[in-house]
């Protein structure tokens, strides 16, 4: 699969964008993927994610929303600078970038509610979170940097993941965990110092990060408050890009993916 950037399950389906285009799978009972539909976007993406009819797609000028049944665009929202990640959770889309959070509620789709737009910035005590309403020339040449040193791959994601009104994020060495749930904005809980991250995945008290030269990262969390280093893990398969669909699970890389039974 030439172009494949990123793949998500939501409501039954799996679907997987490449280039200017997702495509859309059903998994049949022998494990068989078969094409049901194919949308086209409006630039080439490389991330999304789904929830309740809406299809959240990155692109390199910021995300798109579009019916996920009919493909139709609903709108789009720029960022400052590239939308690295993006996760869809019920009314809300949380866009992450390299150095900001944007926070939309797509009650409308067609026309989203900006609620924040949020910078991240280190501090002695982890990370800092500010709002920001402009977009200035760092952010630009930090994108750019990142891009060209080819720090976020092919596709051009970078480390973030979320999990029950947590959000995941990578930033200088440490990953920082952000409580989403109040409505009120997102505020750091805890941060554990990583390296250099290329993927993460959180599953309840436990984030996975796998590591350049096939190196891994185990943090567990305390209370729900603090956030250690645990050791590694030996799922790096898991970890780089797998989804669940009904009782199937897909790992997915550049250029293919694979349909197996859960373990």
């Amino acid at each position: 699969m030439r172009d494949l950037a990123a793949v998500v399950a939501s409501d039954g389906e799996l679907f997987a964008v490449r280039g200017s285009q997702v495509e859309v799978y059903r998994v049949g009972g022998d494990g068989s993927p078969s094409l049901q539909r194919t949308l086209s976007l409006r630039r080439v993406g490389h991330d999304l994610s789904a929830a309740g009819g809406v299809l959240a797609v990155a692109d390199p000028s910021g995300v798109s929303l579009y019916d996920s049944t009919t493909g139709s665009l609903l709108s789009a929202v720029p960022t400052c600078g590239k939308a690295r990640r993006v996760f869809v959770d019920d009314r809300r889309v949380y866009v992450v970038g390299l150095m900001s959070i944007l926070v939309l509620d797509v009650t409308d789709a067609s026309a989203p509610a900006v609620l924040q737009r949020l910078r991240l910035l280190p501090s002695p005590s982890g990370m800092t979170i500010r709002s920001c309403g402009d977009c200035t020339w760092l952010d630009r040449g930090v994108d750019r940097l990142f891009d060209g040193l080819g720090g976020g791959g092919p596709a051009g994601r970078s480390a973030a993941a979320y999990d029950h009104g947590r959000l995941f994020v990578h930033l200088l060495g440490s990953v920082h965990v952000l409580d989403v749930r109040d409505g009120y904005g997102p505020g750091v809980v805890g941060s554990v110092p990583a390296g250099f991250v290329t993927e993460l995945r959180a599953e309840g008290d436990f984030i996975y990060g796998n590591l350049p030269g096939r190196r891994s990262w185990v943090a567990v969390g305390r209370d729900g408050a603090s956030w250690v280093y645990a050791g590694q893990h030996d799922v790096r398969r898991w970890v780089d890009g797998t989804v669940d669909l009904e009782r199937w699970t897909i790992h997915w890389e550049p250029g293919k993916f694979q349909v197996g039974t859960r373990q």
